[in-house]
């Protein structure tokens, strides 16, 4: 996101929902607590606090959270974005009863994506959770080979150089509907189960005159429908789900996936397997600053189409990577892909000040980060040697603990201009 956004989005926070917010007495943030939230551990005090950091207004006796951002951003390849993004969170249960995220993006140059998704931690009576998206995705998406070591030419994209292919040689065109569906079960706290399903259809199509992902076509360029199935087990001991100030999450996720034609049906033929570990951990260190790191391991076995090489991680969130705001900041988004891939996150986060505005709670934090990442044809070839790695400082912006701004300056061997970058959300 540009930096020309920056005062947009910063005036929205407190011009966005401060009308919405509004309502009557009962809906003041520092009002009592009318009725025990179900699954809190702690004193009516303590769950007063808890409220009051999340509460945007309160409908028939429910303490619902609202936070929405308008979205304006100018990029190189799809020119000026425009849309928004919308929160709604009901808190009659620990940690959430439900959660509805909407997102939605378009641009002057035929890009939309437009993202919704369902969260509901437990339905009572059955005890499994639900977790139902839907997303659709169509724009230029980037592409710079496989491989750890490939090598981003300039010179390609320049019209004015003698080697010049064209100005999207490094991009292609991606249109994709999707549709994922996860059941979750807590089996014994801190353990949690949880299976997926999904089904997707995509579209390649090169926007130019020459296009690297053309020439290549690593494992071709099928598209059509996919179906996936997908299992997951879980160690979740954070003191929060959505901002964690300590514990520990582990997540062993396995996926299947298979073109959805009758033969292959019938014949239960895989087209590729997905096999992901994370590890999240927080270590508080005294009363404002906390210590955070995330590690992905991913291995993909068989064909994998070339959107598969484009995310990487478990049921529970898919990342874009390898590079971007969300795994290796300061590279381009999927500078580097390949069939096995790891990044690491590490994060020093410091509470610089909270405070209420127009009703709404604000927490600034400072930050210092360092990202590691390196992709590998086959395990065989493990090796150390050739790891990316990128660093950087700046501003978070926590608005209600359940929404995140970032302001951050970026390096890496690639960043020599654009410094600043604005993204939103926690990224882990």
């Amino acid at each position: 996101m540009s930096a020309c956004s920056l005062l947009f989005l910063f005036w929205s926070l407190g011009a966005a929902l401060p009308a919405a917010a509004a309502g009557t007495a009962a809906d003041t943030l520092n009002s009592p607590v009318r009725q025990p939230v179900s699954g809190f551990v702690g004193s009516t005090a303590e769950l007063a606090q808890w409220l009051s950091r999340r509460r945007q207004f309160t409908w028939r006796e429910v303490p619902y959270g609202l936070t929405g951002l308008p979205i304006l951003y100018l990029s190189q390849t799809s020119g000026w974005n425009y849309g928004g993004r919308l929160k709604l969170t009901d808190y009659r249960r620990h940690p959430f009863r439900y959660k509805l995220i909407l997102n939605w993006i378009q641009s002057e140059k035929d890009r939309s994506d437009y993202f919704f998704r369902l969260q509901v931690p437990r339905i009572a009576g059955i005890g499994w959770g639900l977790r139902l998206q839907l997303d659709f995705s169509k724009g230029l998406r980037q592409y710079y080979g496989l491989g750890n070591d490939t090598h981003f030419d300039k010179r390609f994209i320049d019209p004015g150089h003698p080697l010049y292919r064209d100005e999207q040689y490094y991009l292609y065109s991606l249109r994709k509907p999707r549709l994922l569906l996860s059941l979750l079960r807590e089996l014994r706290k801190p353990v949690l189960l949880a299976v997926g399903f999904g089904l997707k259809h995509v579209e390649l199509t090169q926007p130019g005159a020459a296009s690297l992902l053309f020439e290549q076509r690593p494992h071709g360029l099928q598209g059509g429908f996919t179906g996936l199935a997908s299992l997951m087990l879980r160690w979740d001991s954070r003191d929060d789900e959505v901002i964690p100030r300590r514990g520990v999450l582990h997540e062993w996720s396995y996926e299947i996936s298979r073109d959805t034609s009758l033969e292959k049906f019938l014949l239960f033929a895989t087209d590729f397997r997905r096999y992901t570990l994370t590890d999240l951990r927080f270590f508080p260190l005294g009363r404002r600053a906390i210590l955070a790191n995330r590690m992905v391991f991913e291995v993909l076995h068989g064909q994998a189409p070339i959107d598969v090489y484009g995310d990487l991680g478990s049921i529970r969130r898919r990342v874009t990577g390898l590079g971007g705001d969300e795994t290796l900041r300061g590279f381009n988004t999927n500078r580097f892909i390949d069939d096995v891939r790891f990044f690491s996150n590490t994060e020093l986060r410091c509470t610089l000040h909270r405070h209420r505005l127009f009703r709404q709670y604000l927490e600034w934090n400072g930050i210092a980060f360092a990202d590691l990442g390196r992709v590998w044809p086959d395990l065989g070839a493990l090796t150390l040697a050739g790891t990316r790695m990128t660093g950087g400082a700046g501003l978070r912006l926590y608005w209600d603990e359940d929404f995140a701004v970032n302001v951050e300056v970026r390096l890496s061997a690639e960043r020599d201009e654009n410094l600043i970058d604005i993204s939103l959300g926690n990224i882990f």
